[in-house]
């Protein structure tokens, strides 16, 4: 319910990303970026490209939510909305960081556009250095509206699907012995819990939010502080101020929690995920979707802050000129090529190339830091908080350590596990885990599982019949004979339809 989601709205939102490309360059840039013309002048070709990227940003925008409940088990409007809204969420931040973000900074440089850097003029007018500033505090918001509306789209087909499947019966699941019986790996009967990722969405999503908020909080740009005439402006007018009041007054004190926070979340995932399905890759994969959560959420205020000093940049290096004059007289053959930097940071080719570049590059960084720093996280807390906090999955490798320690003292150790209240889990991982080298023993583990979780007279007594086979297969088990005797007069109790039958069989 939550993975194949997450997979589809990645899927769907690199993909409107792409088929959003064209359009963006070649039909709105033109319209917000002075000089800028579109890059095919041929007509019939120029109407090919928009009518393929609407081919496939139309359909592929109002069906992501419905495939996403498709691909789940929704069987109602309301899980299918669910699973919409999940895959919306991840469009909407791909969409907002490719398409949204760039155009929306294109329609802000339009305040810088008429003016050119000189010794004289340093900056534009207040004015249209007010509007630019505000400009980018005001489109902080765009990218909650592009979540939420990919949210709601998500949501409506995700239902629309979910209701249409309402009739549809839920797969049935086998239980573990059924599965074993079938050949089949007995941890594919744990693949269906996905509580590890809700728990490190859940962590990614709460850090990443209290992160987003703090930096946008604090949108004084750090180089404004050795600028002070743009840094006079912005606070004689309170521009790109995000959060005003003792709401922003509080956000000081956020800082050493949000630093503790990226330090220990992974222990934090680990610990909440209480009942994880495999002794790594499950948290393992929790960690490394918090992680993503976190960056994304990180390099979405650093985009907005690049684009912020992309667009100052020429009028930036005017006044490192005039505030460094003796680091120009030593090196005064650097600064025609600084002078052409600066006109060539001006030109609109330049301008869109960057802001459509610069998100698919931070998606970039954000895949590669998050797979070195979720791994580094990964394989510290997760040895630590399993040894100090062992989950059911835990115990089954301590315990299956005993077993080839002592393989004869195999059923007295099983047994000691039902005072536990997590001995059945306890049973199912140890079985997944040696059912390729100990077949007989993952049997009988299997059988017990089953035997103990199951209501149905019918696998009652066809685990009974499997322990007595194990149990006579292995005459040097501890207890094997006496429990076999048990079982199998257990086997005949069940198969027994009247007193007499019953009153025929003998005690163990």
């Amino acid at each position: 319910m939550i993975r194949r989601p997450l997979t589809i709205g990645f899927v769907s939102g690199v993909l409107l990303s792409v088929a959003g490309l064209y359009p963006a360059v070649g039909l709105i840039a033109p319209l917000l970026l002075p000089g800028w013309q579109r890059p095919v002048t041929n007509e019939l070709l120029h109407s090919l490209l928009l009518m393929l990227s609407a081919v496939i940003f139309v359909p592929l925008l109002f069906t992501f939510g419905g495939f996403a409940a498709r691909r789940t088990t929704a069987r109602c409007a309301k899980d299918g909305a669910k699973a919409g809204a999940l895959a919306g969420t991840i469009v909407g931040v791909f969409v907002y960081m490719n398409l949204v973000a760039p155009l929306s900074t294109l329609a802000i440089f339009r305040y810088m556009a008429g003016y050119h850097p000189s010794p004289e003029m340093e900056l534009p007018p207040i004015d249209a250095v007010l509007a630019y500033v505000q400009g980018f505090g005001n489109s902080v918001h765009f990218i909650d509206v592009t979540i939420f509306a990919l949210v709601i789209i998500g949501s409506l087909s995700g239902a629309w699907i979910g209701w249409r499947q309402r009739h549809l019966p839920l797969p049935v699941e086998p239980s573990l012995f059924e599965l074993a019986e079938g050949k089949r790996p007995s941890s594919t009967w744990f693949s269906q819990n996905e509580t590890p990722i809700k728990y490190g969405l859940l962590v990614g999503l709460i850090l990443g939010l209290l992160i987003f908020t703090t930096v946008f909080g604090e949108f004084y740009v750090g180089f404004t502080a050795d600028w002070p005439e743009l840094m006079t402006i912005m606070e004689q007018y309170e521009a790109g101020k995000f959060i005003t009041g003792p709401v922003r007054d509080a956000l000081p004190i956020l800082w050493p929690f949000i630093m503790l926070g990226f330090l220990i979340y992974g222990g934090i995932v680990v610990w909440l995920v209480r009942n994880p399905p495999d002794l790594f890759k499950s948290r393992f994969r929790a960690i490394m979707v918090a992680t993503q959560v976190i960056l994304l959420s990180l390099f979405a205020v650093l985009l907005h802050n690049i684009y912020f000093l992309f667009g100052l940049a020429p009028f930036g290096l005017f006044h490192w000129v005039n505030t460094n004059p003796a680091a120009l007289a030593d090196m005064p053959t650097d600064v025609m090529p600084l002078m052409q930097t600066v006109f060539f940071l001006q030109k609109p080719v330049t301008l869109l190339t960057g802001v459509l570049l610069l998100p698919w590059l931070i998606l970039l960084v954000v895949g590669i830091l998050g797979l070195l720093w979720g791994a580094l996280q990964s394989f510290f807390y997760i040895p630590l908080v399993s040894l100090l906090i062992p989950r059911p999955v835990d115990k089954a490798t301590r315990l299956h350590r005993q077993i080839n320690r002592e393989p004869q003292q195999a059923l007295p150790q099983i047994y000691a596990l039902f005072q536990y209240p997590d001995a059945y889990e306890i049973l199912g991982y140890l079985s997944a885990r040696i059912y390729k080298t100990q077949p007989d023993l993952a049997r009988l583990l299997t059988a017990y599982h089953t035997l103990g979780s199951s209501i149905q007279t019918e696998e009652h007594l066809r685990t009974t019949e499997a322990i007595q086979t194990v149990l006579s297969k292995h005459p040097d088990w501890r207890w094997a004979g006496d429990m076999g005797a048990v079982y199998r007069a257990l086997h005949q109790v069940l198969n027994a339809r009247t007193l007499e039958q019953i009153l025929r069989i003998e005690p163990p």
